[in-house]
């Protein structure tokens, strides 16, 4: 019952720690060095490698199958702070799930390109600098607030371990989890800049000097910026949007 009710959002599941692991292949980086290595392993490939990357993303993929694992920094949190809301688009794909001890595994998120976007709000969560990432997550100590329990359950005796009271957290949510980066800021900057004499960079390289703007706008505003991986996924809609043909109008 508990987790048909996360499903329909009646729900909040917090939990006290977290880790969300994005992870790709081999492959996906290297596909393309192997044409001009002409190996899909080997000595040749390696040197292409190091070429291509940094010397600590080329370490992790030196030496290594085509089918070998990669994983990106893991998204963490701990007791030592608030707990977090988590998306049910976790408990949809979990593996396991231990209602008595509090804990979540799910070895397997799909990519961004195969997520339904209404069970998975939280970007920040998601985030990864890989273009296509699967991601695995470990949640413990699961907690649900006390007032949502005693109004959707009122006989159901939940332990004193899984209740979190709202006056800890900072704001509970309705549907998904406030926005942490304000896009139409950034995208209502992006704008201002089209209608200066030199309009947004067009041509090679375009996509990188407006994702470049993006990241400023926000280290100004925010003193912060979201993820590249983020940044990169607004740029793109933008250089789209400055690409696609205009339909002709018919007369």
């Amino acid at each position: 019952m508990l987790r048909w009710m996360i499903f329909d959002q009646e729900l909040i599941a917090y939990f006290s720690t977290g880790k969300v692991q994005p992870h790709a292949t081999v492959a996906q980086f290297v596909a393309e060095l192997v044409g001009t290595a002409k190996e899909t392993s080997g000595p040749k490939l390696d040197a292409a490698i190091r070429e291509a990357f940094p010397p600590e993303f080329a370490a992790k993929l030196v030496g290594k199958a085509m089918h070998d694992r990669v994983d990106d920094d893991p998204f963490l949190w701990g007791e030592s702070e608030e707990p977090r809301a988590v998306d049910p688009g976790f408990f949809v794909y979990a593996t396991e799930i231990d209602w008595e001890k509090g804990t979540l595994w799910a070895d397997w998120i799909p990519d961004e390109r195969q997520r339904v976007e209404f069970f998975f709000q939280d970007e920040e969560v998601l985030s990864t600098e890989f273009e296509m990432a699967d991601f695995e997550a470990l949640f413990a100590g699961l907690k649900f607030q006390l007032n949502q329990i005693e109004m959707l359950l009122p006989n159901f005796q939940m332990p004193a371990a899984n209740i979190v009271s709202t006056d800890r957290l900072e704001k509970p949510r309705a549907i998904g989890r406030p926005p942490k980066w304000n896009w139409e800021g950034a995208l209502a900057f992006v704008i201002s800049q089209a209608q200066l004499p030199d309009g947004l960079p067009t041509g090679p390289g375009a996509q990188a000097r407006i994702e470049e703007m993006m990241s400023g706008w926000f280290l100004e505003e925010a003193g912060d910026t979201p993820a590249p991986s983020l940044v990169r996924q607004r740029a793109a809609t933008i250089i789209r949007s400055l690409e696609r043909p205009e339909t002709p109008r018919i007369t």
